[in-house]
Parts: structure tokens; C-alpha cells; sequence
């Protein structure tokens, strides 16, 4: 590209200069004294020949207009630049290219522009800006972009309170987490402890019986021997103090043999339970950081009849279902004292008798689940391992509803309602011995109302309660409340359901809905409210097939479920 061809710089100037300024500018800088010859009107200096020479042979000042070193003749006085260029430091911005619409140094035309047809020296790009349209649309441009950068500044600080409080709020989620758990360890500390003096009493007292006998015996012994020693010509006396010696000895014999066998029997002994600490231990945090949680889209897939020729009448009210790991589901059916076992088609292909009325059931192993007898007070195993088939019984003793297990522990819902008392969470072993009650929280006030049931949170540190009065209670493995879920659009809560990332999804009974909480409890929307298609809603239940996942619905004194697909 040429300077004639490319460049149309002309009619640019530089600066006016006194003619009496005939040095080198260049050399000047060096310290030198040069006379010059020429002037670069590019780089509004003079140049010596050397330097004229040096500006010719570099690619980019040799297309630089050089002019002899007077004064021209009717010139426009040049206008400075002073803007850098962010591409390349220490250039001037003292060009334009029309093509790409672009400022640009010298050094940017010498690289990125040598193609284009149209680069001008911006003085003369600029003539007549002051009154273009373009200024003016650029002007208000500028106001409508600050503006909105503005709204946007404010929307951001607001999400800067926003995320500050919720740090805060965490930080105060936490400590009260701290204490929660410092609470319960303080309680248990005080259990043992009460259980240790109590021991302690028992065991301290027998041993202190002991002693006081083993002193009465020695200080009867020893007086026995200072009247020996001191009866002196008084044969009859000395003969009554032999023989009551020699019964005291007897008796004295049989304290120590009685005694003799408690030597280093009474022992305090304390195995402490490590449930705790493995629990602790096994975290890697007091909770879970992610993204905000997915709110879900269910779009509903079909019905399908769960009925069997065998059944009589048309209820099925089936309370209580359950994902198995190979796809299948169990259903539980009240009205027919039965447990159905669905393909992943929802098509019944097994089914076992049970000697009461079922209500929850849950995995205990892979290959065995345990169902809640509601009415018969008692908790059902029932071996899945082929064919299905009853086989031992735990006895609960109180209504029992929603149930769960996981590592060795069995918890279960037990009684509340309008017509039962003492609404509580019981724990069990698989033995059946009875490990601890959730009744009562560290405030003193019942934790439940109607439990219903019941499902873990997927990591199992909490266990999400359905509650027909106070719609979702969570609470810690050892019963610290952790959260409650209480709103008028949640209306006699029944079943629940979590999903891998522990979003729980509950059914309203009497609110004819299901809505999906995220795993800390907290309301993330109605997943579906159409009374039509979910009328009176017993259990839900969150399974998968492939990628896809599904919610299945069962229904009061229906023998159709209905399945949701969730996005």
C-alpha cells in the first residue's frame, strides 16, 4: 500500500514550528546538535539527513510525508493526538480505517491494515463531526447505555445483599447447627454420666456393706481376745468367752468366705457407642454447597390399573411405595392386606399376603423390605430374593406408619392423629430393641403432630418426615430439628420422596398437589396442582428409567397410579 494510493494525508500539517527551530529533533534527544534538514509532518519533528534516511528505511515511518524544514505555505495548524493505542505501547491513535471502522497507530496499519483501501489520517476524518448525526446518535446511545448500566449496577448490589445475608445466614445455620449437635452430646453426656452414678451407688454400696461387716467382725474378734487374754482364776467365765470366740470365729469364717467371692467382682465397665463419631467422621462437611437447586416440570405420562382378578371391590388406597435398584417398584395395599410387586412398566407381577394391614415399607437389604402393620402394631420382613414371601415379625406396640432403614437402624412413625397420643419418631435396631424416641425438641414442644411417612435424605444424615398437621418436619439422626415445612397449600401431607440431589417432593392429600422442596426443606414451587388428575393423593414416589425420571402417584380408594415425568 502506498502513501499516494492509501493514504490521502495531503492536506495534513504539522504543527507550526518557528523556522529559526532547524535541529534535529531526534538527535536532540541523544544530546547531539544536528542541523536539520527535513521535516516528518507525521511526527511533527525535524529530521537531520541521517534521520530522513532512518525514517525511509523502517516499515513503519517510511510512509510518514516528509517536507523541507521551512514553514509551509497555507497549512492547517495540526491538531495534537494524544490517545494511546491499547495494542501497542507508547503509539499515538493518529489513524482511521473507514473499511474496518477502526482507530488505529501506526503500527496497527503496518500490521492489521495494509490490505484496506480506506485508512485516513483521523484530523481529516474528523472534519465536520461536531454537527454529524452520528455524534448525535452516539451521544444518546451513550445516555441509554449508562442508564442501563446503571439499573444493572443496582440489580447487582441488590444480589450483593442478597448473597451477603444468605452468607450470614449460613454462617448462623451452621452455628446453630454446632449447638444443636453440642446439645446433644451434652444430653448424652448427662445420660451416661446420671447411668454411671447410679451404678456407681450400687456397686460403691455393697462394697462399703463389706467393709463395715468385715470391721464388726474384727472388732468382735478383738474383743473376744482381750477377755481371753485378761480372765484370770475365773475358769467358767473363761469358758463362756471360749465358746462365744469359737462362734464368732464361725461366723467370722463364713463372712469371709461370702465376702472372699466379691473380691474384684464389682467392676465399672463402659463400651461407648461409636455410632456418633463414625458418623462425624465420615462427613467431610456440616452440609452441602451447590448450584441452585433444578425446579422441575412434571408432565403427566398415563395410568395404569394395579388391580388383581383376585381382589374384591375396587379399593386399592395404596399408602406406601419403594424404588428397587433393578427397576421394579413394591406398593403397599391396606384394603387387601397386600404387597404388590410392579414391573418397570407398572405392571403387577408378584404379590404376597400379609397378617395385617399394610401401610409404609422400605428396603432393609437387597434382598429383603420391611413393611409397616399400622392397625397390628407391628413391623413385617419380607424376603424379595425370588419370590416373595413373609418372614419375620417385629413388635412396635404402638400404631406405626411410615417407615425407613438404613445401617443396622429402623425408624418409625408411631401414632398422632386426632384419636392417638404422642406423636413420636422410635428408633429400633434389627433386633427390635429400642434405641431412642423423638418426641420433643430442646424447646420442649412436640416435634410431630400426625407423622406420617417417611423417607432419608440420600447422604442419610436427615430424615424428612410427612406430617399431616405440620406438612414436612426434617430432623438429624439423633432428633434435632432441623427444619419444618408448615404452609396453607400443603393440606394433610402424605407421601414423600427424594431424588439423588435430595430435592424432596411431598403430596398434599386434601391440597389435591405435590410440591418440591429442596434438600434444607425450603418451598421451591408446585410441581403439579390439577385436582382433576390428582385427586386425594396417598404416596408418591421418585424412580428412573435411563436418564429419564418419573414420579409415581397412588391414590385414595383408587386402583389406577399415575405417572408424572418429570424435566
Amino acid at each position: 500500500m502506498t502513501s499516494s494510493a492509501s493514504l490521502n494525508l495531503s492536506n495534513i500539517s504539522s504543527i507550526e514550528k518557528e523556522v529559526e527551530e532547524t535541529f534535529c529533533s531526534p538527535c536532540g534527544r541523544e544530546g547531539r546538535k544536528v542541523d536539520a534538514t527535513k521535516f516528518c509532518q507525521d511526527c511533527d519533528e525535524h529530521l537531520c539527513e541521517k534521520c530522513v534516511h532512518d525514517h525511509k528505511k523502517f516499515v513503519v515511518t517510511k510512509t510518514h510525508r516528509i517536507v523541507g524544514k521551512q514553514k509551509p505555505v497555507s497549512v492547517t495548524p495540526r491538531h495534537k493526538l494524544s490517545d494511546k493505542c491499547t495494542h501497542h505501547e507508547g503509539k499515538i491513535l493518529e489513524l482511521f480505517c473507514t473499511d474496518h471502522d477502526e482507530l488505529c497507530c501506526s503500527v496497527c496499519v503496518a500490521v492489521s491494515h495494509r490490505s484496506c483501501h480506506d485508512v485516513v489520517y483521523i484530523p481529516q476524518a474528523a472534519n465536520g463531526v461536531e454537527s454529524c448525526l452520528e455524534l448525535l446518535e452516539v451521544k444518546d446511545d451513550i445516555i441509554k447505555v449508562k442508564q442501563e448500566v446503571e439499573e444493572l449496577q443496582a440489580k447487582r448490589e441488590e444480589n450483593q445483599q442478597v448473597v451477603q445475608q444468605q452468607k450470614e445466614d449460613i454462617i448462623n445455620a451452621i452455628l446453630d447447627m454446632r449447638i444443636r449437635v453440642t446439645n446433644i452430646l451434652d444430653s448424652l453426656e448427662r445420660t451416661a454420666r446420671n447411668e454411671l452414678e447410679s451404678r456407681y451407688e450400687v456397686v460403691i454400696s455393697k462394697i462399703d456393706t463389706d467393709v463395715k461387716t468385715c470391721e464388726d467382725v474384727s472388732y468382735t474378734l478383738s474383743g473376744l481376745t482381750t477377755k481371753i487374754d485378761t480372765t484370770v482364776d475365773n475358769e467358767p467365765e473363761l469358758f463362756v468367752t471360749m465358746k462365744k470366740a469359737k462362734k464368732s470365729m464361725a461366723e467370722g469364717r463364713a463372712v469371709i468366705d461370702n465376702i472372699s467371692k466379691n473380691i474384684g467382682k464389682e467392676k465399672l465397665f463402659f463400651m461407648a457407642d461409636r455410632t456418633l463419631e463414625n458418623l462425624l467422621s465420615n462427613l467431610e462437611s456440616l452440609g452441602q454447597f451447590g448450584e441452585d437447586t433444578h425446579v422441575y416440570k412434571a408432565q403427566f405420562e398415563g395410568e395404569h390399573n394395579i388391580s388383581l382378578s383376585s381382589d374384591l371391590g375396587s379399593s386399592e388406597e395404596s399408602t406406601g411405595s419403594l424404588a428397587l435398584a433393578d427397576g421394579k417398584m413394591l406398593l403397599t395395599n391396606t384394603h387387601h392386606k397386600r404387597l404388590k410387586l410392579l414391573s418397570s412398566s407398572y405392571k403387577v407381577i408378584d404379590h404376597v399376603e400379609l397378617p395385617g394391614k399394610p401401610y409404609a415399607v422400605c428396603s432393609a437389604s437387597p434382598i429383603e423390605v420391611i413393611v409397616s402393620l399400622r392397625e397390628e402394631k407391628q413391623l413385617q420382613f419380607v424376603s424379595i430374593e425370588k419370590k416373595m414371601k413373609p418372614s419375620r415379625l417385629m413388635k412396635i406396640g404402638v400404631s406405626c406408619y411410615g417407615v425407613a432403614c438404613q445401617n443396622g437402624e429402623v425408624f418409625v412413625a408411631c401414632v398422632g392423629g386426632q384419636y392417638e397420643n404422642r406423636p413420636m419418631l422410635r428408633v429400633y435396631n434389627m433386633s427390635g430393641r429400642l434405641l431412642r424416641v423423638f418426641e420433643r425438641g430442646n424447646d420442649g414442644l412436640q416435634i410431630f403432630s400426625s407423622p406420617r411417612n417417611i423417607v432419608l435424605s440420600p447422604d442419610g444424615t436427615m430424615i424428612h418426615v410427612s406430617d399431616r398437621e405440620y406438612g414436612v418436619v426434617t430432623v438429624g439422626l439423633f432428633g434435632d430439628v432441623i427444619s419444618q415445612f408448615k404452609k396453607p397449600h400443603l393440606e394433610s401431607a402424605r407421601g414423600i420422596t427424594v431424588n439423588e440431589d435430595g430435592n424432596i417432593f411431598v403430596c398434599g392429600q386434601n391440597s389435591h398437589n405435590i410440591i418440591q422442596l429442596n434438600a434444607a426443606g425450603d418451598e421451591i414451587g408446585v410441581l403439579i396442582k390439577d385436582r382433576a388428575r390428582l385427586y386425594r393423593p396417598q404416596s408418591v414416589l421418585y424412580h428412573r428409567k435411563g436418564h429419564r425420571s418419573f414420579l409415581l402417584v397412588t391414590f385414595f380408594k383408587s386402583k389406577f397410579v399415575k405417572v408424572f415425568a418429570l424435566a
